[in-house]
């Protein structure tokens, strides 16, 4: 029996170690005198079902004092699960949002293959995926590797350690709180496929939810933008108004008005959703939010939103990785750089 761990979408810059474990990049089709167990050989040539990318380039995970096929324990499968979570939020940190190298959590999709081998071929026994439950697949030789249509297979990318080993830190000594920053992190990668079986809507809540936590809770639109703007006042925006003629003066829409039956004891309010914001960051915050409702709440109608909703997500998860990077910093594990700290989020 033998135990295989493999990143088939992506491969990093260099080779790096994370703990008793090395990531190492596997190209044999510019390193023909790689020499893969046949495991890997398979996977190479292997079939992938509905699929014609291949994954000739990918990342292989070994153990240090290990050869590539080796029997991982049970109790080390967290580690490298929350691993590749790490590694999937850090390096989205730094995708080019709109161009060619546009990257998801999906992208650092990892497969632990366990397979028997007996005279004809290796058999495999079960497969575990990051975010997914063990369950029974094929021969390891027509492995059920499916790379959807919006991943593209050949990145590579350099991992930003400071940031990465900061998380890795903070888990793997389990500071105090570690548990809900795990937590938030996966909530994070699942609002980052941009899979089509992931709706919109389980996108908004999840970074919402992720963004409200981290800053401690919102509850409303307007308590968010305050929680945002208090948390990142150092990072530089743009001054506005609601007259500005940047956006077009927003429309009173029927949820802005509560008609408040007179029975429940609550009084007849009337409110401008954009009251009190005074730079682009607040207008952000405030319409991410309207989104965030909209989608919560079923709403079909298309509003007068500012940003559309791809937008406000991606600028979404720039802001969570930065919030990320502060709450690491105040508690003496990450140092924010000269570039974040004149990074414009809006």
């Amino acid at each position: 029996m033998g135990t295989i761990a493999f990143m088939p979408w992506i491969q990093f810059e260099d080779d790096f170690q994370v703990g008793d474990y090395e990531f190492v990049k596997i190209d044999p089709s510019s390193n023909p005198a790689t020499n893969l167990p046949t495991p890997y050989d398979q996977i190479i040539n292997c079939t992938l079902l509905h699929n014609q990318n291949n994954p000739t380039k990918f990342t292989a995970i070994k153990h240090k004092d290990e050869s590539f096929i080796w029997d991982i324990p049970d109790t080390d499968y967290e580690g490298i699960f929350k691993t590749a979570e790490f590694l999937s939020a850090t390096c989205m940190d730094s995708r080019d949002i709109m161009g060619h190298d546009y990257l998801n959590s999906e992208t650092f999709s990892l497969y632990i293959q366990k397979f028997d081998q007996n005279p004809i071929q290796y058999i495999s026994q079960a497969n575990r995926r990051r975010g997914s439950t063990g369950h029974n697949t094929f021969n390891i030789n027509v492995y059920s590797i499916k790379c959807a249509d919006h991943i593209i297979n050949r990145h590579t990318v350099k991992v930003d350690r400071a940031f990465f080993d900061a998380l890795y830190s903070l888990y793997s000594n389990q500071t105090q709180g570690y548990e809900k920053i795990v937590g938030l992190i996966e909530d994070f990668n699942l609002a980052n496929t941009d899979y089509r079986n992931v709706h919109t809507s389980s996108e908004f809540l999840l970074l919402c939810g992720a963004i409200e936590r981290i800053v401690k809770g919102s509850g409303n639109a307007q308590m968010f933008r305050h929680k945002i703007s208090e948390a990142l006042n150092f990072v530089p925006t743009q001054p506005l108004n609601s007259t500005s003629k940047t956006f077009p003066t927003p429309k009173r829409l029927p949820w802005w008005q509560k008609n408040i039956n007179y029975y429940t004891g609550y009084r007849f309010y009337q409110i401008d959703a954009f009251q009190n914001s005074k730079t682009l960051r607040d207008f952000w915050a405030i319409d991410f939010y309207r989104t965030r409702n909209k989608y919560a709440h079923g709403d079909k109608n298309n509003g007068n939103f500012i940003w559309l909703p791809q937008e406000h997500l991606c600028i979404g998860s720039q802001v969570f990785l930065q919030l990320l990077k502060i709450y690491l910093q105040k508690r003496g594990l990450f140092t924010l750089r000269n570039f974040e700290e004149n990074r414009k989020l809006w």
